[in-house]
């Protein structure tokens, strides 16, 4: 039913899904009302002895500011889930809605008793996965939905980061920021190794007395090494090793082979080590 309500009699939907109104675009639209009246009406519920308004909460602004006192209005009758349907399918059609925005109204659905399959079939969406992309945008922390929305994370990049706990997202970040994650290829590695040290992490036992004693070991031969070369090496001593054979010569080749072999062991296992200590730094400069 089609008629005209005092704009007191309207008010905006309490979980109307889109949240932001540009004043800029808000200032146009009222101009062009006040020169050419409002061409489409607001859809709005009946609730108690006032008008919810379903879809056209910007045309309502926009005639608020034009000082329209009274509104031309289609009467709809619709429960609260219809309602929440066809608010988010108005704001999808005119694409007005952000993605968390969007993310938000797909889980207002959820909880109303819609799956996803029958969300994508409401909404138009094929890929009921899709679905699911936005609604991850939720596990972010709020910051970062909003560095999502301003563009300063992209949509890959938010998705990636979403697969971890809150308190990790923003290692993530950090590492994104120094441009070391440049590819996603890069980032979804980083995310993957994350994960996997928080899945080590939960049946790892702490070190114990024994482990610690082997650690303390290796750093003082490491320390010992390093101090002898320190103090023995002469880079002029190069030229007189190159140039003089002696007769244990061979021995000290295969002796060296064996020390670097034994040395990249001791190498590779502090890598890896390092590796769980890197991928729980709480920041980039601390590491």
């Amino acid at each position: 039913m089609r008629e005209t309500l005092d704009i007191k009699l309207l008010y905006p939907n309490p979980n109307q899904p889109r949240k932001t109104f540009h004043p800029g675009k808000l200032a146009e639209l009222a101009q062009s009302i006040s020169a050419s009246g409002l061409m489409e009406p607001l859809v709005v519920v009946k609730r108690g002895k006032r008008y919810m308004i379903v879809a056209g909460e910007r045309r309502y602004r926009a005639c608020g500011i034009a000082g329209l006192s009274d509104i031309p209005v289609r009467i709809l009758e619709a429960d609260d889930q219809k309602v929440a349907e066809l608010s988010l399918l108005e704001n999808l059609q005119r694409e007005d809605l952000n993605i968390v925005e969007e993310a938000m109204a797909y889980q207002g659905l959820l909880d109303m008793g819609l799956t996803q399959e029958e969300i994508a079939r409401k909404m138009g969406i094929s890929q009921p996965w899709r679905i699911q992309e936005r609604l991850n945008l939720l596990k972010l922390e709020r910051v970062f939905q909003e560095y999502t929305v301003k563009g300063i994370l992209t949509p890959s990049q938010a998705q990636e980061m979403s697969r971890l706990p809150k308190d990790k997202q923003g290692i993530v970040f950090d590492r994104i920021s120094a441009g070391k994650a440049g590819t996603y290829n890069k980032l979804r590695s980083l995310v993957n190794a994350m994960i996997f040290v928080k899945e080590q992490e939960s049946f790892l036992p702490e070190p114990t007395p024994q482990d610690r004693e082997v650690n303390t070991k290796y750093d003082r031969m490491i320390e010992q090494i390093v101090n002898f070369i320190n103090r023995c090496f002469n880079r002029d001593d190069m030229s007189v090793l190159s140039a003089v054979l002696t007769p244990a010569a061979k021995t000290n080749i295969e002796r060296i082979d064996m020390i670097i072999q034994h040395l990249n062991k001791i190498k590779r296992a502090l890598l890896q080590a390092d590796s769980t200590r890197w991928l729980n730094c709480p920041t980039v400069k601390s590491c």
